[in-house]
């Protein structure tokens, strides 16, 4: 049965919402879940157990019953993010394996899973697979992380406060210092032409561009006319709110 069908015959939507949720997903191409529940009709944990309901799996509810931190071993961190499951439990040679997407999870190859162990889906909310990726993972994706950037191409590498940048720091400052002392005038004189020098290549440069799209400057083609195309399907925007005093 279609999950739209088991919300409405649960009483948890009414036939107009499951329509105009079902026209926003032909829009916006995202799960029916994901639309109830921005609209608000809907709870996610609601959304994961009708979807028990209609693959017939068990729903696991991660903020009461987390995963082990020895289940870590089952799975690797990065099969982990890529296909969105989080080991839960372990009974013998079967993995019970916390997904939210159960549709998708036959896509998940044989490779993920150890040799001699067999994966069984459950249904979780997304939020919480995440939070216990990060329960289990968590040092060692931090690590990947850290890592991830060859050295030559990183800044983690570099040293701000080193003995070698301040020496140069102090050496440069004493150079003008002396200077100063030594020979002001002469000093004030070089500054003064570099400035100068600097002034004058901003204007050849600026008169070189004006020069440039005055005389050599082609006018382009008029566009084609627009073909009418087809609506594309809306995209998801995801938004990265900063928190005052984050840490």
């Amino acid at each position: 049965m279609l999950l739209g069908r088991i919300l409405v015959n649960e009483g948890l939507i009414d036939q107009a919402d499951l329509v105009l949720a079902i026209e926003d997903q032909q829009a916006m191409d995202v799960p029916l879940g994901d639309i109830l529940v921005a609209k608000g009709l809907l709870s996610p944990t609601q959304i994961c157990v009708a979807l028990a309901a209609q693959h017939r799996m068990q729903f696991a509810d991660l903020s009461v019953d987390p995963p082990k931190p020895g289940m870590a071993k089952h799975l690797k961190a990065l099969d982990c993010l890529r296909f969105g499951i989080v080991p839960w439990r372990s009974l013998g040679d079967t993995v019970l394996v916390a997904t939210s997407r159960p549709d998708q999870f036959d896509q998940i190859p044989p490779g993920v899973a150890p040799n001699g162990i067999s994966l069984l889906p459950v249904i979780a909310e997304a939020k919480q697979i995440s939070l216990n990726i990060t329960a289990l993972y968590g040092a060692e994706l931090a690590r990947r992380a850290a890592i991830r950037v060859p050295p030559i191409e990183s800044c983690r590498t570099w040293r701000v406060e080193t003995n070698s940048r301040r020496a140069w720091a102090f050496a440069l400052l004493a150079l003008i210092a002396a200077m100063l002392i030594s020979a002001p005038a002469w000093t004030f004189t070089i500054i003064i032409l570099w400035a100068l020098f600097t002034s004058v290549l901003t204007i050849c440069l600026r008169t070189a561009a004006f020069c440039a799209r005055l005389f050599w400057c082609k006018t382009l083609p008029e566009p084609p006319p627009e073909r009418q195309k087809t609506p594309a399907p809306l995209p998801r925007v995801s938004v990265l709110v900063p928190l005052l005093r984050e840490k």
